[in-house]
C-alpha cells in the first residue's frame, strides 16, 4: 500500500515540475483528463525508449518494424 502512494505522488510531482508555472492551462474535465492520459502517455514511451537503450530488447510489438533514431551522445 505505502509503494502505491509513493509512486502516484512522485507521478503527480513529477507531472506538476513538468507544466508552465506548476498550473495546469487546461479549463474542464475533458482537457484535464486529456491532459493526464497524454503525460502517461509520453513517460510510458520515454521509458520503453530508456529500456531499449540499456537492453537493446526487441520493441517490434509495439512500434513494428521501424528503425528507431541513433541516440546522440
Amino acid at each position: 500500500m505505502f509503494g502505491l502512494r509513493q509512486d502516484s505522488e512522485s507521478t503527480n510531482s513529477d507531472t506538476k515540475n513538468r507544466l508552465w508555472n506548476r498550473r495546469c492551462r487546461t479549463i474542464g474535465h475533458n482537457s484535464v483528463e486529456l491532459n493526464a492520459i497524454s503525460y502517461q502517455t509520453h513517460a510510458l514511451i520515454t521509458a520503453l525508449l530508456a529500456y531499449h537503450n540499456r537492453t537493446r530488447a526487441d520493441l517490434t510489438t509495439w512500434f513494428g518494424h521501424h528503425d528507431l533514431p541513433r541516440k546522440r551522445r
